[in-house]
C-alpha cells in the first residue's frame, strides 16, 4: 500500500500520512497515528476533497492527471503543503537538479573526448564545446537556485535556441528530422518552465 509522510510546516516533524490502495482508491489519511479523513474512491479524489484536521485547518486534496501520469496537489488552508509536488521549494529544486545534471553530464562527455580521446564521444561530436556548455548550464543552475527568473528565461532561449539549430542543419543537410531531440527539449521546456509558477509562489509567500 503506497504511503506519504508530510510535515504541516516547513521544517516541522512528518505528523500526516496519507495511504492508499493501488489506482488511488480508498485514500486514509492520518494525524499522529489517528485517523481524520478518507476518500473512497478515484473519481472523488480527481474532483478534489476537503478534510478538516483537528487544529482547525483543513487539508484540500485533488489528484492532477497528466499525459505522464498524476500528481496529488495538497494544500492546507490555500498554501500548498511542505514536501508536497506543488510545494514551490521542491518544484524549483527540481528544475536545479536537472540542469546540473545537464551541465555534469556535457562536461563529462566533453572531458572524455578531448582528454581521454574516448573515439565513441568523438564520433558524437563531442569535444572542448561540450565543456563550454556544460559551464554555461553550471551558471543557470547555480541561478535557479539563487531564484533567478533570468536564469530560468536563458535557459528557456537556450533549448530553443538550440532545437531551432537542430532543424536548420537537419534540413539544410537533408538529414533525418531531429524528432527525439525535439520531443526531449519540448519536455525539459515544460519542466523548467515550472520554476517560473514556483519563483512567484515562494515571493508571494515570503511578503
Amino acid at each position: 500500500m503506497p504511503a506519504e509522510k508530510f510535515a504541516l510546516e516547513t521544517g516541522g516533524d512528518e505528523r500526516l500520512e496519507l495511504r492508499w490502495q493501488f489506482g488511488w482508491r480508498n485514500m486514509r489519511v492520518t494525524l499522529d497515528g489517528a485517523p481524520v479523513g478518507e476518500i473512497l474512491t478515484r473519481k472523488a479524489l480527481r474532483e478534489g476533497r476537503t478534510v478538516p484536521l483537528p487544529d482547525g485547518s483543513e487539508l484540500y486534496l485533488q489528484l492532477d492527471n497528466k499525459w505522464l501520469g498524476a500528481d496529488l496537489l495538497i494544500y492546507r488552508d490555500g498554501q500548498p503543503l511542505p514536501g508536497s509536488v506543488i510545494d514551490p521549494r521542491i518544484l524549483l529544486g527540481n528544475v536545479y537538479i536537472v540542469l546540473f545534471f545537464i551541465a555534469v553530464l556535457f562536461f563529462l562527455l566533453g572531458a572524455g573526448a578531448v582528454l581521454l580521446q574516448i573515439d565513441l564521444f568523438r564520433e558524437w561530436g563531442m569535444g572542448m564545446w561540450a565543456v563550454h556548455y556544460s559551464l554555461i548550464f553550471f551558471v543557470l543552475s547555480v541561478g535557479v537556485k539563487k531564484r533567478s527568473a533570468l536564469a530560468l528565461s536563458l535557459t528557456v532561449f537556450l533549448f530553443l535556441a538550440d532545437g531551432g539549430l537542430e532543424v536548420y542543419y537537419a534540413a539544410k543537410y537533408q538529414l533525418a528530422p531531429p524528432v527525439l531531440g525535439i520531443f526531449f527539449r519540448v519536455i525539459l521546456i515544460i519542466w523548467v518552465s515550472q520554476g517560473f509558477g514556483a519563483i512567484r509562489e515562494l515571493q508571494r509567500m515570503e511578503s
